[in-house]
């Protein structure tokens, strides 16, 4: 069960929890899982990512990042269209298993629609492919700083 009170402490990118002043939008030492069937797309995303500091596990499918939650991520990237277990059918399953862990859907289509269901199902935010770094970059720092607010007992690093 998500924390309400913890849900409404979260502040827009680039401010702090506590004093609103400007943040670092650096993950240092921030775990995320990417899901996404496209090799390309998870290299490339993961390349950069790691470049800020984040430390990256791939899954090519909903089923393998499913079965990677034993860690306990900070933020999951999740295509919306995958082989098998989709995205929206993934979403719920990891929000079940790693409430805390805030999910990034992406897609190649610009359906608002896609979006909207993204969101319903649990996601914290919902960006459109061709990924583009500053997006990226800035969205999963903020899903970051959402899941160091809503998960009990860790401190901000």
């Amino acid at each position: 069960m998500v924390n309400r009170d913890a849900v409404d402490k979260i502040v827009p990118l680039h401010q702090s929890l506590t004093t609103g002043e400007a943040v670092s939008t650096s993950a240092k030492g921030g775990k995320i899982l990417i899901a996404d069937d496209d090799r390309i797309v998870r290299s490339v995303c993961a390349r950069l990512l790691e470049t800020e500091g984040w430390e990256v596990s791939e899954a090519q499918s909903g089923e393998e990042a499913l079965a990677k939650l034993s860690v306990n991520y900070d933020v999951v990237l999740l295509d919306l269209y995958m082989p098998g277990l989709s995205g929206i059918e993934t979403l719920p399953k990891i929000k079940a298993i790693a409430p805390y862990t805030q999910v990034v859907v992406a897609s190649g289509t610009d359906h608002p629609r896609d979006g909207a269901a993204a969101i319903k199902s649990g996601a914290f935010d919902f960006i459109s492919k061709p990924i583009q770094k500053t997006e990226l970059l800035e969205t999963t720092a903020r899903a970051r700083q959402a899941t160091l607010a809503l998960r009990p007992n860790v401190r901000q690093a």
